[in-house]
């Protein structure tokens, strides 16, 4: 059975825990299935933009590989400030909504 591909798409001011977050968390799951006698790993997981930099909250840049079909799509928060322009922001996340609407279907969408 091949490694169910986990995608998580960053982009600017995402959250930077949940964008390492869910990578580390996986790669434990992967040991721990390792460990019970798994031969292959049960999660291929990859950071995608269609930026090629991207910067998360608190301003840490984020090493992002190219938006690619993945099974699992994994959308990070951000920070709902009470200042915020929510349309202002969401606009500014137009190549991100372009390449989830552009991409096949991946089975699931979620963001934690």
């Amino acid at each position: 059975m091949s490694p169910l591909r986990v995608g998580v798409l960053a982009y600017p001011g995402c959250f930077a825990s949940e964008v390492f977050g869910v990578p580390d968390l996986l790669a434990m799951a992967s040991h721990v299935a390792a460990a019970h006698g798994s031969a292959q790993p049960a999660y291929e997981t990859s950071v995608i933009s269609p930026r090629r930099r991207v910067s998360a909250s608190g301003g840490s840049v984020l090493d992002v590989s190219a938006v690619r079909l993945v099974d699992v799509l994994i959308v990070p928060g951000f920070e709902l400030a009470p200042t915020l322009d929510l349309d202002a922001t969401l606009t500014n996340l137009g190549p991100e909504v372009a390449s989830i609407r552009a991409a096949p279907r991946p089975r699931s969408l979620c963001s934690p």
